[in-house]
């Protein structure tokens, strides 16, 4: 779902008739049912208005999407549907989730979705090239979201900037209003030797409506040409485009006509990253390369694979010609935090494993997170941490998980961060759970955020596998930013155990 249309639509703010409708809305005895009471316009599209709605029932902003009611399409209701069905059915921590969906009173359709607080990722493109750090999170965070897409049966069919929303420095996929089942999807030849825009609309706000559908500069070739069945390989295609306009700041191909962009799509090489930034590793062309080639069989086979190879680049190396400031604007002492605490567990981990070899390398144990934020009232944030944290291993791993919980008496389910290892408490949990992994970290509290941090070892060796954090969060609802923790910690096991695909 999206709380904003196409490009083309989201520039329409004028107030019109259906602004007339919000007293009509907050009669309507379905709005009512779910405790929303509509308060202004978000945006408007050709085929639907979102509001800002009042959630009087759990005391939030949410955004509602309604049908107009004459909308600029005949299929309009249609996707809508389509769209509702789609974001149902996705649970992930960079998806933009639904949280409701119903008619009103006069049949048109609504969605209730979170009122996105992020920036899009264009508006970010447009003051210059991000980080190469910043390219590479943001994409791989997209790939996986598309993964889960995938996996769902779906192909998302419009990924490009305007519909990644970037919000503490973490990408959250949004727009399934053309998103399909993969089974329905065939190439078609709707576009040669046709130029199908309106003469007045600039080529880079063009959405087609034909039986291709997309953003133009974003679509891999196979849509336009009857060659077979399209997949989610296209997704890849348009990924693949995204990251090399995050490190240029512009597309790889334009043109003045649909035709003549469609013909530099099919039949030009993409000119190389390097020509606009020489400290892009040759890995990290390589897989804009790969994710990019004409041929679908020439791409990564799956959106997995694109996000496994991007954890394989290497981040080191010059940066010049990049934005002065990352996304992620750490603080120097969180810094020094993780690299003290690295030194610190592998001491003291791999001493405990040194002396007992019956670890088991598939066992993880999660610790709840510590408190460091002074505040006791804050307590509960840690113990949710490890809960999200152990759900998203069982989820999305194949290792035994098991929770501090019922490894540790209550009093010690929290083990201290791993700077003050030798309160012996981690020796506990390992030694009480015999695993060979183990999750600790920590929580503060900076100004009015929260800052999560974590890590993840191998208590045999006492290697660190990787750090996490920090990770900005809202003390008053830390679950979005708890959930992105605990994708990172599954990303840093994968890493354990996948090799990067050929």
């Amino acid at each position: 779902m999206s709380l904003r249309s196409s490009p083309v639509e989201s520039r329409d703010f004028s107030r019109g008739s259906d602004d007339a409708d919000l007293e009509a809305l907050r009669a309507d005895p379905a709005l009512i049912a779910l405790g929303l009471v509509i308060v202004d316009v978000l945006g408007k599209g050709g085929t639907a208005i979102v509001y800002r709605a009042r959630d009087e029932r759990h005391g939030r902003d949410v955004a509602v999407k309604i049908m107009r009611r004459t909308p600029g399409f005949p299929n309009a209701a249609a996707r809508f549907r389509q769209e509702v069905q789609v974001a149902a059915g996705l649970r992930h921590a960079h998806i933009l989730p639904l949280i409701d969906s119903g008619s009103l009173q006069d049949g048109r359709l609504f969605a209730v979705m979170p009122v996105a607080r992020g920036r899009p990722l264009s508006a970010m493109i447009r003051e210059g090239p991000l980080t190469i750090v910043d390219a590479v999170r943001l994409t791989r965070e997209t790939a996986e979201a598309l993964a889960h897409i995938h996996e769902s049966g779906f192909v998302h069919r419009d990924v490009k900037p305007e519909n990644i929303l970037v919000e503490g420095g973490h990408a959250v996929l949004t727009d399934f209003g053309i998103a399909a089942p993969l089974s329905s999807l065939v190439a078609n030849d709707d576009f040669r030797g046709a130029d199908w825009w309106k003469p007045s609309e600039p080529i880079d706000r063009l959405t087609p409506t034909g039986g291709a559908v997309g953003t133009l500069h974003y679509m891999g070739p196979e849509s336009f040409r009857a060659e077979g069945p399209i997949d989610g390989r296209v997704d890849v295609y348009a990924l693949g485009i995204v990251l090399y306009e995050m490190l240029a700041a512009e597309r790889p191909f334009d043109a003045a006509s649909p035709s003549q962009l469609i013909r530099r799509v099919t039949n030009d090489a993409l000119p190389s990253i390097r020509k606009h930034r020489t400290d892009v590793p040759r890995e990290l062309e390589a897989v804009i390369r790969r994710s990019t080639a004409a041929k679908p069989a020439d791409r990564y086979a799956s959106a997995s694979a694109m996000a496994i190879a991007l954890a394989h680049v290497p981040m080191g190396g010059s940066q010049a010609g990049q934005r002065a400031a990352s996304l992620d604007r750490r603080p120097l002492s969180f810094a020094l935090i993780v690299v003290l605490a690295a030194m610190i567990i592998g001491f003291y981990v791999w001493d405990h494993a040194r002396k007992d070899s019956v670890l088991d390398p598939n066992r993880v144990v999660v610790a709840d997170l510590v408190n460091d934020t002074n505040d006791s009232t804050l307590a509960n944030i840690g113990v949710l941490a490890g809960d999200v944290i152990t759900v998203a291993l069982t989820a999305g791993t194949r290792l035994t998980v098991v929770n501090s919980t019922i490894a540790l008496p209550s009093q010690q389910q929290t083990v201290p961060p791993v700077d003050s290892i030798p309160a012996g408490k981690t020796r506990a949990l390992i030694a009480s759970t015999r695993a060979g992994l183990v999750v600790t970290g920590a929580y503060l509290r900076v100004d009015s955020d929260l800052q999560l941090l974590a890590e993840v070892t191998d208590t045999r060796s006492g290697r660190v596998l990787g750090a996490v954090g920090p990770i900005r969060g809202s003390v008053q609802h830390p679950e979005p930013s708890l959930r992105v923790l605990a994708d990172s910690v599954v990303a840093i096991l994968h890493r354990r155990h996948e090799p990067p695909p050929r």
